[in-house]
């Protein structure tokens, strides 16, 4: 006796599994993910961290970077107590007068290659690359006051976030560079082509997206989602349309509109 299969239940089954982290790569292992650039909006860049843990759909990444080497008038930063006592300005003083040296010293080989996973460990094994938080991202600056003098202080910038640890969906960390900067490539190569698209091009993509997120959430026929889309592009102004789902419908309006309107076909 033949029982009836859901067919519906075992895709999202199988896609559920396809969402799951198989836990492959090993902890303590390096790796690769994207990251947003701080200068250029939209852009990404490859950094790297220690494969700290492994979550259902993700991975817990533990952020590194070259150990600080600064120090104030010779003494590390860590040592450096702030605010420093208050003195006398030197003599012959100009607002310009430099009133303490910051140096540090180069303790990277200047043939690292963030590509190479194996000289990454050893670094980070002879402490040549730190944790993130054990590194003090404090800046340096001389603060004068006509009664007492001048002194030292330590600032932070409130703009500056320095994240130690983060979580980075399991897709999209790589464990080589070369995967990342493939995935990199791929993104820019994207952005290149939609940067060439015509206004109503560019409008229909994002209707299409739209409409195939609609028929995935609620098992909509190519049929059903085909008579949407010949509705939509039939319309004046296409470059002008937006679409959207709701209650399980796809509305529309033009983009100087406020309201919302369901389609019907």
């Amino acid at each position: 006796m033949s029982e009836n299969i859901d067919m519906d239940s075992v895709i999202d089954f199988n896609q559920h599994l396809n969402d799951i982290n198989k836990k492959e790569i090993p902890i303590g292992s390096i790796v690769y993910f994207l990251e947003n650039s701080k200068v250029y909006a939209g852009k990404k860049e490859i950094n790297f961290g220690i494969l700290e843990e492994h979550y259902a759909n993700s991975i817990g990444i533990h952020l590194i970077e070259p150990r600080d080497t600064r120090c104030i008038d010779g003494i590390p930063i860590k040592e450096f107590t702030t605010p420093t006592r208050w003195q006398k300005l030197p003599k012959g003083w100009t607002y310009d007068t430099q009133l303490f040296a910051v140096e540090s010293d180069q303790i990277l080989p200047s043939s690292l290659a963030i590509s190479d996973r194996e000289q990454i460990l050893q670094l980070y094994k002879e402490g040549k690359l730190v944790n993130v938080e054990d590194n003090d991202h404090a800046y340096f600056e001389s603060e004068i006051d006509r009664r007492y003098g001048w002194r030292i202080v330590r600032r932070y910038r409130m703009t500056e976030y320095h994240p130690c640890y983060i979580s980075v969906n399991f897709r999209n960390v790589f464990t080589s560079y070369e995967e990342a900067r493939a995935e990199l490539d791929r993104i820019h190569t994207e952005f290149k082509r939609q940067s060439e698209l015509s206004e109503y091009d560019w409008s229909v993509e994002l209707i299409d997206s739209e409409l195939d997120r609609w028929a995935e959430l609620y098992h909509i026929t190519d049929i059903e989602k085909q008579k949407c889309r010949d509705w939509l592009l039939s319309q004046n102004n296409v470059e002008n349309i937006e679409v959207r789902i709701a209650d399980g419908a796809i509305q529309w309006k033009y983009l100087k509109n406020k309201k919302w309107m369901n389609i019907v076909v």
